[in-house]
């Protein structure tokens, strides 16, 4: 897979810090790939009920990718699409 989205999805809807994607080659060197800064509203201005984000990345030669969310405790749910 060469280009991949990652989605994510959040239960914190105060939390304002960012979700952090990590990409490896070997899965023993961790490389940040970017950080998904979620919305908590709609086109419209209305609350979501979570808050979401999506990045879109180069997956080139990666075989190993992690999310890591800030904000504790959080539910978070992620999918990688490509």
């Amino acid at each position: 897979m060469a280009e991949a989205t990652v989605a994510v999805a959040g239960s914190d809807l105060v939390a304002t810090l960012p979700f952090d994607v990590w990409i490896s080659r070997d899965g023993t060197r961790y490389y940040l790939a970017g950080s998904i800064y979620p919305v908590t509203t709609d086109g419209n201005g209305d609350p979501l009920a979570e808050r979401v984000g999506t990045l879109q990345l180069s997956l080139q030669g990666v075989t190993w990718l992690k999310l890591v969310a800030h904000a504790a405790p959080e539910t978070v749910t992620a999918s990688v699409f490509g």
